[in-house]
């Protein structure tokens, strides 16, 4: 199984994210209403309104990460050397609690950006 990419896929800033993601790395993109209407909730799976909030990495194993974590472990898979020092450099403590306030304003405001976004 390929890691796999969950994102909002009612969410037009989330979808880009996700699509720019996808072209750059070798995870597989799953809109989360179709995860979870295939039936792939278990109990080691993210509430749905926790997977609304933040896009999740679900890796090999079958465990999940959220947030700027999920986006630079997928950075990580890149065949491009740069996008993996960046996904890899996303990690480094410090660098990460940055990584993760970004998008957490982000990830708050995705709606409104992603308005200001679809007019440009």
């Amino acid at each position: 199984m390929k890691q796999e990419l969950l994102y909002d896929g009612d969410c037009p800033m989330c979808k880009g994210a996700a699509d720019w993601l996808s072209s750059r790395t070798r995870v597989e993109l799953t809109p989360l209403q179709t995860f979870v209407d295939a039936g792939n909730v278990t109990s080691a799976t993210p509430t749905q309104a926790l997977l609304l909030e933040q896009i999740h990495l679900r890796d090999k194993s079958g465990n999940f990460v959220s947030g700027a974590k999920a986006i630079a472990i997928s950075l990580t898979t890149s065949p491009r050397w740069y996008w993996r020092v960046i996904g890899n450099g996303m990690q480094i403590p410090g660098v990460d609690a940055v990584a993760d306030c970004v998008y957490q304003v982000i990830a708050r405001n995705r709606k409104r950006l992603g308005d200001t976004v679809a007019r440009h």
